[in-house]
Parts: C-alpha cells; structure tokens; sequence
C-alpha cells in the first residue's frame, strides 16, 4: 500500500487490527507490533507467532527477522512500557505536577491537554470524574482569556487530579 496516499494510514491501520484480531496479546500501530505476556514463559513463545501468524495470511511475502525480546520500551509517546506494567514519561508527570494553578480559560484548557496526555495510566472515565469541577468553570465563559471564578472545590479537584497523574 502507498503510503501518504490520504486515508491510506487509517486502511493500513484498519488492515493489521483485522489481521491480528485472533491475537489478544498482540497490539499494533501503524507497523509497530508490540507483544504483551503475563510471565517470561510466554514471552518466549509469543513474538514468534504474530509474524508467522500475518505470514499465513499472506500479509507479508518474506518474513524477515524477528526482533530481540525485551521487557520494556517506549510504545507511543505517551506510554512507557516496563516489567511494572504501563508507566507515563516522567517528564509528563512532572510537567503536571508543576503545573500553575489556572487563572484564566485558556490556562485551564492547557491543563486539560497535558492530563488527557495520560489517559493509559488513569482510566479516563475516572479523569472525567476528577475533571468535573473544572469543567463547570469553563461553562458559560465567552472570552478566549476570561478569567475563572476559582472555588475551593475547583482548588481541590485541581490537587487531586495532580496528585492521580503522579500516583499513576
């Protein structure tokens, strides 16, 4: 498939999730086939099976080598993958953590991006459910830069989802 093409990632993306579908330790994105396995045992049988796996279904003509085994990485840009499970960049987590308290609109629609940044290490409905009181304060302003009527119930909340983000 050409890439660059539009609609060509989506379809190609579209293609891998449907060949690899009988696979439920196997995520894709794009080209990038990450292998997850409860225990070492599995992890020495399981990256072997997803290439011979899309080699059956006639998805690739030559199979080429198969990368070395390893118990972490760097997943997406947001997700860090080690023997503890998933973990956010620490640089993420910091830039949360030290984040102002939000005077304005647009300060507060800068904090929002930097904690849905996370989303795999806090389950979103819960980041939603801390995000509440944030959420009222933005409800009917009309200026880019209006300033917010901070409470301490917003004050809290803005804490707390700190705090969730450093703890996850």
């Amino acid at each position: 498939m050409p890439l660059g093409l539009r609609n060509s990632a989506q379809t190609f993306q579209r293609t891998m999730n449907y060949l690899l579908r009988d696979l439920d330790f196997v995520r894709c994105y794009q080209d990038d086939i990450l292998v997850l396995s409860a225990g070492h045992e599995q992890h020495l049988q399981h990256p072997t099976r997803a290439p011979y796996h899309l080699e059956a279904c006639e998805a690739v003509r030559q199979l080429g080598e198969v990368p070395d085994r390893t118990l972490g990485g760097r997943f997406s840009q947001a997700t860090l993958i080690s023997e503890r499970g998933f973990e956010p960049p620490a640089a993420k987590v910091e830039a949360i953590a030290r984040f102002p308290k939000p005077s304005d609109s647009t300060q507060l629609r800068r904090f929002y991006r930097h904690a849905e940044f996370l989303p795999p290490m806090l389950a979103r409905s819960r980041l939603h459910e801390l995000m509440s009181p944030l959420t009222d304060l933005l409800r009917g302003l009309q200026k880019e830069k209006e300033k917010l009527a901070w409470s301490a119930q917003a004050d809290e909340a803005f804490e707390r989802i700190k705090q969730a983000m450093a703890s996850a």
